[in-house]
């Protein structure tokens, strides 16, 4: 059978849109669906890395300013901090969630109430994105005294750049390895209930054609994963449930097509019986037309014997 050529982006539309379609999804070589997924995936975490690594561009040009122009002077000596009249410093930032704070009388960071914090505390810098913590004690970073300035001069906007790029290649690669996994197991997931829901419902379906269903079913919820992700990293807006709407939208597209399969099919087998029913009666009317043909050459094969015979002819009335 000679598949249809169909182009990526035709492939995203009909998948949305287009229900018909599967039946031509179902069918193909499931590498084509493989290759389908894995563009899917490459082009959600191109999109996911830029947008993350330019917020992050953001945020450490905002905090560089910041550290540069507002910070007080220190130096750290002997591995810890000093500052001029032990004066602290404070910085926050709601809108992006951070805060920067110098203080030599603090040990520890308990009260975590920015989801990005920079500390430099009495005798380490402390560390928080994101859930994640890192402490960094001055000693082991610095191998002779430091001071403010010399932080300075690393802050420019040409380290930064580079420090982003190289960030960009390491999330682009790790978001890539996690995004494949846990899509493909998602789409594991989505085709074992759609081969559940085909042996109740007994469709002429195979693990193959509900496997390749699965991809495409999947396909408005990565969409929507990458522009809830976008927004989220832009703006922090979040939305309660968004994981639970994300696969309720697989479910409902393998389970609308799964069930149109089923419709064709007994559409097709409705027709079909008609058709035959159609077929037979033709038949019957063929055979009944041919039966009287023939009974008729046979009733004038006789009158013409009894002719020949001088008999006189049989009254059939």
């Amino acid at each position: 059978m000679e598949e249809t050529k169909i182009n990526f982006f035709k492939r995203v539309k009909k998948a949305i849109f287009n229900f018909d379609e599967y039946n031509i999804f179902a069918n193909e070589k499931t590498s084509k669906a493989f290759w389908y997924i894995f563009n899917c995936i490459l082009i959600s975490v191109l999109l996911i890395s830029l947008v993350t690594t330019y917020k992050i561009y953001q945020v450490s040009k905002s905090l560089a300013d910041v550290f540069i122009n507002e910070v007080v002077d220190f130096k750290i000596e002997n591995g810890k901090l000093e500052l001029e009249d032990d004066v602290k410093f404070e910085y926050k930032d709601d809108l992006n969630s951070i805060q920067i704070l110098v203080d030599t009388n603090k040990e520890n960071i308990e009260d975590k109430n920015y989801s990005n914090i920079i500390a430099f505390l009495n005798d380490k810098v402390y560390v928080y994105t994101q859930g994640e913590d890192m402490q960094l004690f001055y000693t082991n970073i610095f191998n002779e005294d430091f001071q403010k300035s010399d932080i300075d001069a690393i802050l420019t906007d040409s380290n930064i750049k580079k420090v982003n790029a190289i960030l960009f290649i390491i999330l682009f690669i790790s978001s890539f390895i996690i995004y494949t996994i846990s899509i493909l197991f998602d789409v594991l997931i989505l085709s074992l209930v759609g081969l559940v829901l085909n042996l109740f419902i007994k469709t002429n379906l195979k693990y193959k054609n509900i496997f390749n269903i699965s991809i495409y079913s999947i396909t408005l919820s990565i969409i929507l994963l990458i522009v809830y992700t976008i927004i989220n990293t832009l703006t922090y807006f979040e939305i309660p449930y968004f994981n639970l709407a994300y696969y309720a939208i697989s479910y409902v597209y393998i389970i609308t097509v799964i069930f149109m399969n089923k419709s064709d099919e007994i559409k097709n087998t409705q027709e079909l019986f008609v058709k035959e029913k159609i077929n037979e009666n033709v038949g019957n009317k063929l055979d009944e037309l041919e039966n009287e043909k023939q009974k008729e050459k046979k009733e004038k094969k006789e009158r013409e014997e009894n002719k020949k015979e001088g008999k006189p002819a049989e009254n059939n009335g």
